[in-house]
């Protein structure tokens, strides 16, 4: 039988509210996709999550845990057939830490702090990242785009005129990014406006949303556009009563123009550098998706290899990219059309709340227009990974499952398994804490190892680079990055000597061992024997990297010693 209201649900959503707010925190100011602090922060709170569920789960539905019971093995066979298990094994950690932070909204929706708190948080952190966006955009970039301009020595021209155009990311890494997160944030910003308890209170959240729409422009990101649209129009009701259809036309109008506009400036940007059209850009990666699942429709290139895979799809015009730059593409394509199926139930599911939601008559409080608001910028972000991978970037991600959660979460009552589905569940989130935090532990240290290697690198201490090269591989050797690293580095500066050319080889051969259907590892392992006199396993070798990627001129003849023409 289940037990309702029980005060261990309280001690739960309280818990889990705790831990929400700081994970959020340190995965926007310190994105987890490129800060390995970040990666290993977020990741350790999610363990900390998990534990929690296995203390009490959060849902107990019969039909989950049948479906859980169904697709959990298919989930490991596509981590088990992957061509890189490094990658796959990441990807997969990736989505367990943002199922948790779901879970966590989902439990933290009962307690009524966290509907004051949540929006109150992306606020601030979003108002920070608006005026990072504007410092950006008016000072930093412009400046160091004259620096470089200034310098004499040889620089990418691309990397100039993107400086120039002054379009900025904030603490994130892509312009896109930092669009994606305003429009999570924005329709909690003007909900909190319009209900101000003070004069003082709305000029101060005026003036937030002023940043964040500035910022949002500057972006010129048409996914981030879309999604702050989408949020807004949903979040209507909570702002204005008597005029939705008019402030829902003015919305409308105003995104219209502003894509127009964006569009515009793209092109132009575009037109003086290389680069080409983004929406055809993004046709082309949509088109190459959809050949993978054609292609392997069951289980998929495997989990974190789309990038790997991607090269093999690509036609004259399109562009190199990891990223589908539509989530939904990019999960069936490398996880399998099946994967679909949990997605499809969480969207179903964010349809009937955020319907229940917007339908509502009259003029909402603010309670409910905060509620409102959540649901709003949660499907804001599922609309804006139609057109982008926001999903596959965790200092988005986490803010949004974390609103996904909550509007999943409102209003449901918390239910309690009985025997053997307790202990599975009991089991199952066990298992997601200690691989969350294996793979946290292990992946940050050689993390960080890679790092401190680029960074020796870059500075002209290659012995260095290579040493740290080495504990990172030492920390984890089934991931080829380090190899790879250490193979290229010596490859570069150490053929001359025997010792170091042996040690290069071997893990340019280890490196194309794990991750078999990377044509640059290939390659490298051309150049070697090719640099050896050994025009048989070079041709192979190259041949494969061909293959592999078939546009690429490089991958096209032979290796030729390293130093010849």
């Amino acid at each position: 039988m289940n037990r309702v209201g029980r005060p261990a649900d309280d001690i739960r959503a309280a818990l889990a509210l705790a831990l929400a707010l700081p994970a959020v925190t340190l995965a926007v100011l310190r994105p987890p996709e490129f800060v390995g602090v970040g990666r290993i922060a977020l990741g350790s709170f999610a363990a900390a999550a998990a534990l929690l569920f296995a203390w009490r789960p959060p849902v107990a539905g019969k039909g989950t845990g049948r479906a859980a019971a169904l697709l959990l093995p298919v989930a490991l066979a596509c981590v088990a057939t992957a061509p890189c298990r490094a990658r796959a094994l990441d990807e997969a950690a990736q989505f367990e830490v943002l199922v948790l932070l779901g879970l966590l909204g989902f439990a933290a929706a009962r307690d009524a702090r966290s509907w004051r708190l949540v929006p109150t948080l992306l606020l601030v952190l979003a108002s920070g990242a608006a005026v990072q966006a504007i410092l950006q955009t008016h000072w930093l970039y412009p400046g160091q785009a004259e620096i470089l301009r200034a310098g004499g020595t040889p620089v990418d021209d691309n990397l100039i005129l993107r400086l120039e155009a002054g379009r900025p990311s904030g603490p994130f890494i892509l312009p896109s990014s930092l669009g994606g997160f305003l429009a999570l944030a924005l329709p909690g910003t003007l909900v909190l406006a319009r209900h101000a308890a003070s004069r003082w209170s709305r000029a101060f959240l005026v003036v937030a949303v002023i940043l964040q729409v500035y910022a949002l422009v500057r972006t010129r990101s048409l996914g981030g556009l879309a999604a702050a649209a989408g949020g807004l129009l949903l979040a209507l009701p909570a702002m204005t009563v008597r005029r939705r259809t008019a402030g829902s036309l003015l919305v409308a109008l105003t995104a219209l123009a502003l894509a127009g506009w964006f569009l515009h400036l793209r092109r132009a940007e575009i037109g003086q550098g290389p680069g080409g059209d983004p929406l055809l850009l993004r046709a082309g990666n949509w088109r190459a998706a959809a050949q993978m699942i054609g292609d392997r429709p069951l289980l998929g290139v495997g989990p974190g290899s789309f990038g790997t895979a991607y090269p093999r799809y690509m036609r004259a015009g399109m562009n190199e990219t990891r990223f589908a730059h539509n989530s939904y593409l990019q999960v069936a394509s490398c996880w399998g059309i099946w994967a679909l199926a949990p997605l499809g139930v969480m969207l179903l599911g964010m349809y009937r709340k955020v319907g229940a939601r917007f339908s509502v008559g009259g003029a909402p409080g603010r309670d409910e227009g905060v509620r409102l608001a959540v649901a709003a910028g949660a499907a804001g972000f599922l609309f804006h990974n139609l057109v982008d991978f926001t999903f596959y970037l965790p200092g988005i991600a986490a803010p949004a499952a974390l609103l996904i959660g909550m509007t999943l979460g409102d209003g449901e009552r918390p239910t309690v398994a009985a025997g053997w589905r307790r202990q599975g569940q009991r089991l199952a989130a066990t298992s997601a804490a200690v691989l969350i935090g294996w793979n946290t532990l292990v992946s940050g240290r050689a993390d960080a190892s890679m790092e401190a290697a680029r960074r020796t690198a870059e500075a002209g201490d290659v012995m260095i680079a290579a040493s740290a090269a080495r504990h990172a591989a030492a920390a984890r050797p089934g991931s080829p990055e380090p190899w790879a690293f250490l193979a290229q580095l010596v490859l570069v500066h150490h053929m001359d000597d025997d010792l170091l050319r042996r040690e290069g080889l071997e893990a340019a051969v280890r490196a194309a061992r794990l991750d078999p259907e990377s044509a640059i590892l290939h390659h490298t392992l051309a150049l070697y024997h090719a640099s050896a006199g050994e025009r048989a396993p070079a041709y192979l070798e190259e041949h494969r990297a061909h293959l592999l990627y078939p546009l690429k001129s490089e991958y096209r003849t032979p290796a030729v010693p390293v130093g010849e023409p």
